[in-house]
């Protein structure tokens, strides 16, 4: 499971998996208890990526969060293609 330790790590881990990651994938990373400040910025950085979280687990260390992709041009490509069948 990828730790994510910066601001900037987790805007760059974002946008990759909202670019390479497919329609309804879910993703889990790991942000650190020491770098709770980090938590505030997930959620803006998830929906700039058009990513929805879908869980944030308080651990012994840390946070796990689960993100998925149900947004953007992908998605609804793949709506359209389910409606069109």
């Amino acid at each position: 499971m990828k730790v994510v330790r910066s601001i900037n790590e987790l805007v760059k881990f974002l946008s990759e998996i909202s670019v390479h990651g497919s329609c309804g994938d879910e993703f889990k990373f790991k942000i650190l208890r020491k770098d709770t400040l980090m938590l505030t910025e997930i959620p803006r950085q998830a929906l700039a990526n058009n990513l929805s979280i879908i869980d944030i687990e308080d651990v012994s260390d840390g946070f796990i969060i689960t993100i998925t992709k149900r947004f953007g041009k992908g998605c609804r490509e793949s709506v359209d293609n389910a409606s069109t069948s």
